[in-house]
């Protein structure tokens, strides 16, 4: 669960605390991984970046898979939390262009992470303001929380029961 320790995704966590999250929409773009479950590679990602932003989902589906060279190289998925409160997942492993994109819309603010970078969207007649860029790499950020929680230093945020869940 290296996304945990993104630089990004604890930004957004200080952003949005005390907020309720309405919507995520999670995307993801590469060319590989073609040995293992789409799913449990790529998505697992996204899927735990929701479920530790948002809870856990009353309902998951898969909306709509594609083969190009394997059972599913492009896929869709919906976790429902409520009536209000969702997110969508689209991972597509045959792109030639690598990117991961995430938008969080809460009630008064949208988020928008841009691999490396946190911009801010105001309404929709502005364009996104960047308000952070991450020039730390978050397997360095995991290592380290790592060798913490070996001298007991640190609580450990990849939660077990975050893994279960999913």
């Amino acid at each position: 669960n290296i996304l945990l320790y993104h630089p990004i995704f604890k930004k957004l966590k200080e952003l949005i605390k005390g907020r309720e999250i309405n919507f995520i929409r999670s995307s993801r773009n590469k060319f590989g991984t073609f040995d293992e479950d789409i799913i449990w590679n790529l998505a697992w990602h996204e899927i735990i970046l929701a479920l530790a932003l948002m809870g856990k989902p009353l309902k998951s589906s898969l909306l709509f898979t594609k083969r190009i060279f394997k059972k599913r190289d492009i896929i869709s998925a919906m976790l429902n939390f409520n009536k209000k409160r969702w997110c969508v997942i689209y991972v597509n492993r045959v792109s030639k262009r690598k990117q991961r994109t995430v938008t969080i819309a809460t009630k008064s603010k949208t988020y928008l992470w841009d691999d490396d970078c946190l911009y801010e969207i105001n309404s929709k007649d502005t364009e996104p303001e960047l308000i952070f860029k991450s020039g730390e790499q978050p397997l360095v950020a995991e290592c380290e929380a790592f060798l913490q929680k070996i001298d007991g230093a640190q609580e450990d945020i990849n939660d077990e029961n975050l893994n279960l869940e999913a």
